[in-house]
């Protein structure tokens, strides 16, 4: 059975590092000058290919033999889905802030806006999509109680830092000095500690 998570455990870091990957410029820069007219549906190809990656994931996972490090109860359950409830209502609360549909791939993005706008959550954190994840991250641990369940949490805790470091080269890259005021100023997910 051990096996098993270790290759679960694979398959997420696997899938977090395509993940960087992919949405990094030098990969979207070099698909772009080799197919031109495939550039502006590449952000929607990604987000397919991640969804549909994500599916295979959480597929296979829920495969796995069961064995609970503590017995679910309805308890458990309860705050569980309290927390997974809140991180979700953080994550909508977020995309409130943001052009939903450019993120999504369904518009292109903007690239050429150079001022830095900071409103919503992102007063309050630079990264408030991942204090919504964590929130989820949180309540799904107390909900499934389950060995396989915890790789999920486990390589994405681990991935996140290294997802926040390299998409802050990108932000940092993209608003300049803005941004290193901004991030001198906001905490990175957890208003006031981190």
């Amino acid at each position: 059975m051990s096996l098993d998570y270790l290759f679960l455990g694979l398959g997420w870091a696997m899938y977090y590092a395509l993940h960087s990957l992919l949405a990094s410029h030098w990969v979207k820069d070099a698909l772009a000058r080799r197919w031109p007219r495939v550039g502006g549906y590449y952000r929607l190809g990604y987000n397919a290919l991640a969804l549909f990656l994500l599916l295979l994931l959480v597929i296979w996972q829920y495969q796995l033999p069961t064995a609970y490090w503590w017995p679910p109860t309805l308890l458990a359950r309860f705050l569980g889905g309290l927390l997974m409830a809140g991180g979700g209502f953080v994550m909508a609360a977020t995309f409130r802030n943001y052009d939903t549909r450019a993120f999504l791939g369904l518009k292109p993005e903007d690239i050429s806006a150079k001022s830095l706008t900071v409103n919503g959550l992102n007063r309050w954190v630079r990264h408030p999509l991942y204090l919504g994840v964590l929130f989820f991250i949180a309540g799904y641990v107390v909900w499934e109680t389950s060995w396989r369940q915890l790789v999920f949490p486990l390589l994405t805790l681990l991935y996140l830092p290294i997802g926040i470091a390299l998409e802050e080269q990108k932000l940092l890259a993209r608003f300049g000095e803005a941004y290193g005021e901004y991030r001198a100023k906001v905490k990175m997910i957890i208003p006031g500690i981190w």
